[in-house]
């Protein structure tokens, strides 16, 4: 249940959007597609972004604390 709602305010959130856009553009002189959304600058800061490097060992213990046990019951 809380996907579909999750789902539908990011597609209000998405209609927010282009209304705004529209308007923008409506209105405006000059219009560019850079002043609407500058997808180079978007790139740039999505490219700067590095993931931090992930710890395993967690994962690793766990793991390794899994080995003896077993999901079929013995008979």
């Amino acid at each position: 249940m809380r996907g579909a709602a999750l789902r539908d305010i990011k597609a209000y959130e998405d209609m927010a959007v282009s209304a705004i856009f529209n308007v923008r553009a409506k209105h405006e002189k000059r219009v560019s597609t850079k002043k609407l959304f500058d997808a180079d600058k978007a790139r740039k800061r999505l490219l700067k972004d590095e993931e931090p490097l992930k710890d395993f060992t967690r994962f690793d213990k766990a793991q390794q604390a899994m080995k003896g046990f077993n999901l079929t019951p013995s008979k």
